[in-house]
Formats: structure tokens, sequence, C-alpha cells
């Protein structure tokens, strides 16, 4: 795993276990009950000595969907319901941070909350506190941060909002000035992370996607956001 959605664990176990529960369902429903589960895959260690653990999350769901027939007696429309099964994988580190891999899975918060001592937090990332301390982890040294994509808001001198693209944004002479003081809902960043080339996007929203180097192992990215993203979320 390379990107996904972080969220802060606020207390929990110091491991999850798999878990399989049935949630029943009002009478007024087809479906008696639906079911949820988590099944932990495997534990790895990180490169700073901490684990992590690897798994999946499935929550089954009760759609509604209409359909309007023709019979003899005339048109009919009715309403129907079907069971949907949402699905996610995720590594966690107990009292730091939960990772799932697309906001399509950000259901497994609730699951995890519901069925285990963990205290998990959807989060948002403050990323003008992001980029300030990744341009001052680079002073005085050979490290180059590039801003390649920057979405903004709440600014002067610019629109409204927007998506700017380029090389070097922030150091722009037209739009550098207004980019610093506005706030950040996206950015695209080029860096160095432990001694090696990284291009990674990070939204707002608490969204991560490395995508170079492109064979950055699930344990790498898991540190990386450690050291990196996980100081600078706020509980939403």
């Amino acid at each position: 795993m390379q990107a996904g959605v972080v969220h802060l664990v606020e207390s929990g176990e110091a491991q999850l276990e798999s878990v399989r529960e049935e949630i029943d369902l009002p009478d007024d429903h087809e479906f008696d009950s639906l079911v949820e589960a988590i099944e932990i895959a495997e534990s790895i260690e990180l490169p700073d000595g901490k684990s992590a653990q690897l798994g999946r999350a499935a929550a089954e769901q009760v759609s509604e969907t209409s359909e309007v027939r023709v019979r003899e007696e005339g048109i009919t429309e009715y309403t129907a319901e079907t069971k949907t099964t949402r699905y996610t994988e995720f590594f966690y580190i107990p009292n730091e941070i939960f990772v799932v891999d697309s906001s399509s899975g950000n259901f497994a918060v609730d699951v995890i909350n519901r069925h285990t001592s963990a205290s998990i937090l959807p989060a948002q990332i403050n990323l003008d506190e992001y980029l300030r301390d990744s341009a001052e982890s680079g002073q005085g040294t050979d490290i180059e941060v590039d801003l390649w994509k920057v979405g903004f808001y709440d600014t002067r001198g610019l629109p409204e909002n927007g998506v700017l693209h380029g090389q070097n944004l922030l150091e722009d002479s037209e739009v550098g000035g207004a980019l610093r003081s506005a706030r950040k809902n996206q950015v695209g960043i080029d860096y160095t992370y432990d001694q090696h080339p990284l291009r990674a996007f990070l939204a707002e929203s608490g969204y991560v996607e490395v995508y170079q180097p492109s064979d950055f192992p699930t344990r790498q990215f898991a540190q990386f956001l450690l050291d990196e993203v996980s100081p600078h979320l706020i509980p939403e």
C-alpha cells in the first residue's frame, strides 16, 4: 500500500484481533441482520522498530433500488432492498495512526470503534504546518522542496479557490506570495525522504499517495506517514 486516508488512533488495544459480528435490523427490513468483519492478516516491523498490523474490513449494508414493471393491470413502481458489501484494506499502528486504502474505506473506522476497544478519530492534515516543517528540515542542506501542485482557498490576490500546477510554486514571482498566505487543501511535493527522492500528493482531507518511488513498500509508507504526516494531523 502506498496510498490511503490517515486517521488518528486516540487510544485502544495494543493489537487488534479478527472479529465477525452480526448487527440486527428492525422488523421493517427485508433482511434480519448485517455482518461486519475485521480480519488481521499479519504484523510487520517498521524501520523505527514499531509494529503495524495489516488487515482488511468488510461491512454489509442495505441499499434500496426502485424498479418499474409493466403488467397487465398497468405500470407498477416498487422499491426493493438489496445487500451490498463495503470492503477495504488497512494498516493499524497502535496509539498512532489507522490508514484505509481510500475514502470509500472510511467505514472501517466505525466498524473498529464499534467492535473493539480502539478509539479512532477522523482527521485532517494541516498542510501549511506540514509544508513549513518540510521547508525548515531542508534548510542548511542540499535537500530541495518543490511544490508542483497547490490547491488553495481563503486567500487574497488570487481567485477564491483553485488549483495550480507548475514548479516551485511558492517561489513564483506572480503567485507565490498569495499562495504562501492562502490555506491549502491539497499539495503535490517533491523532496528527499530517508535520503531518497520522493514525490507525493497530500490532501487536507487526510488522503496521502506516494507516486515515486513506484515500488514504495507498505512498511516504508507507514513509516513515512508516522514521520512526516502524523505530527500534523488534527482531529475533525
